[in-house]
């Protein structure tokens, strides 16, 4: 085997090793095999000779990570979709593929360095990061396994409340290129230099790592997490359950709590507009909790006019009455149907495809003085919209996450919570999530898991202090500073090329 393709079969193995990172069952070696995979896509792309040779090293790294990193699609599209199994295989692969057009663009971008330690050390690392910035917030919406997720037991995950995920993920990257860069064929003064940047890099995100953001606030708040293990409502081979018997289930897990507990309920236990069911059932849902002087955070849709769909979470409280929160940011194919694609969705049996999103600034719930920054499932990726609850006074003290993850394989409810913990790291605010199968939790506002459900059906009963505290770097400025950084590095070394060349010609 030649080494092109010796290149190349490096490049799939390590995106396979990157995937590691975001699997509960790998255990303690998912993370270092997830950083090693991306050490060594970064030796190996390096070394790749011209654009389009990079660019396959680039692509097939992000399609063995994204293929195998996505995978929860297979099992939603296969087995509640009805998509014949070699077909949804082609769907997963159709789908990482287009993500890895991502760190393909990147790859075949750095290769223009001629320097291959360089270009290993910081060329690459920085338009992969402007790739990932791009693929999860500029253009494709979808930041789904960036590096930056995985490190949030870590010291660099001290970058977070400064810069956000992408500070985390850019500053990783920074460091096992420099890593990489060391261990290749170089002079000693060019190895001990790069040894030294990425020993500066973890001893920054070692000191940023011990600021401290927030403070609790002394009030304590009572929160129950609801976890019912509901199916999936209204898609073929599901098992049908009428609304009353899903609230039911929902009932019997919410416990007899004292006085001002907040009681929070997984999307879809209402699985059904709001507006359509009869006062009189509604009635019934609310009144244990009035009655109790407990408060119910619930998800149903909303249905402004005939037909306009919404996803809302509502807050119930008997001093309040209804607090109303639509979610924005809608998922593609599941909640929304992008233009041309409407048979898709329709030979899928997809309910609810077709939804409205909320407005883009809505205020956040408010409970006894509290202030609680709702989110609905898919939105818990997207920190630049959490960010949007700050503009009011006073900013959010709690995050709440309500979310049903039961359409997908396991695996997706762990990286689910990568990203809450997250969210929580770079507000430095406690987070409360519930799902309706697994993994709801309980989350500190150092992204650390306090509590955490396994699967099943489960009743959580938590205790936690809303953080006070000024807004963080990220909640000001959101991931611009990260992105910035690392295109004002790749301009860096594009002038430096130039002047090279320049300085090459004029002495001919």
């Amino acid at each position: 085997m030649n080494a092109s393709c010796l290149r190349l079969v490096s490049a799939a193995a390590s995106g396979g090793l990157f995937a590691l990172a975001f699997f509960p069952g790998s255990g303690a070696l998912g993370l270092p095999c997830g950083l090693f995979g991306t050490a060594l896509f970064l030796a190996t792309a390096s070394r790749a000779r011209g654009a389009a040779a990079a660019g396959a090293c680039g692509f097939l790294f992000g399609l063995a990570a994204y293929g195998a990193g996505l995978s929860w699609v297979w099992h939603s599209i296969h087995y509640y979709g009805g998509l014949p199994a070699p077909l949804a295989l082609a769907a997963l692969l159709a789908l990482g593929a287009v993500n890895a057009l991502f760190p393909a663009a990147a790859a075949a971008a750095a290769s223009r360095i001629p320097s291959p330690a360089l270009r290993c050390a910081a060329g690459l690392p920085a338009l992969l990061l402007i790739a990932d910035w791009i693929r999860g917030e500029a253009v494709n919406s979808f930041p789904w396994i960036s590096l930056g997720y995985a490190l949030s037991d870590t010291p660099l995950a001290g970058f977070a409340p400064l810069a956000g995920a992408y500070g985390v993920e850019l500053a990783a990257l920074l460091i096992l290129g420099c890593l990489a860069a060391a261990v290749s064929r170089q002079s000693p003064k060019r190895r001990l230099g790069c040894l030294a940047a990425a020993a500066a890099l973890a001893a920054a995100g070692y000191l940023a790592d011990g600021l401290t953001w927030s403070q609790p606030s002394g009030e304590v708040l009572r929160v129950r997490l609801v976890q019912p293990d509901l199916p999936v409502a209204g898609v073929p081979g599901a098992p049908p359950l009428s609304l009353g018997t899903r609230v039911s289930k929902a009932l019997a897990l919410s416990g007899d709590d004292p006085r001002g507990t907040l009681v929070v309920w997984p999307e879809s236990v209402v699985a059904a507009p709001l507006e359509r069911i009869p006062p009189a059932q509604l009635e019934r849902l609310f009144e244990p909790f009035a009655e109790r002087g407990e408060s119910l955070a619930f998800n149903a849709f909303s249905e402004s006019a005939r037909g306009e769909i919404s996803n809302s979470l509502f807050l119930f409280s008997a001093a309040r009455g209804l607090q109303r929160y639509d979610k924005r940011h809608l998922v593609p194919f599941g909640e929304y149907v992008p233009a041309g694609f409407h048979w898709l969705v329709d030979a899928l049996g997809i309910p609810m495809s077709d939804q409205q999103p909320g407005a883009a600034s809505q205020p956040a719930f408010s409970l006894g003085g509290m202030v609680i920054a709702p989110m609905i499932c898919y939105e818990n990726l997207f920190g630049a919209e959490l960010r949007e609850f700050w503009r009011a006074a006073p900013g959010p003290g709690l995050l709440l996450v309500s979310s049903n993850l039961s359409w997908f394989s396991p695996s997706i409810q762990f990286q689910h919570l990568q990203f809450s913990r997250m969210r929580a790291r770079e507000t430095a605010r406690p987070l409360v999530s519930v799902n309706n199968n697994g993994s709801s939790a309980l989350v500190g506002s150092r992204g650390e898991i306090l509590l955490e459900a396994g699967p099943g059906a489960a009743s959580l009963a938590v205790s936690v202090s809303p953080a006070l505290g000024p807004e963080t770097p990220y909640v000001r400025f959101g991931s611009l500073p990260a992105a910035l950084a690392a295109l004002g590095l790749a301009l860096w070394l594009a002038l430096r090329e130039r002047f090279r060349k320049n300085k090459k010609t004029a002495s001919l």
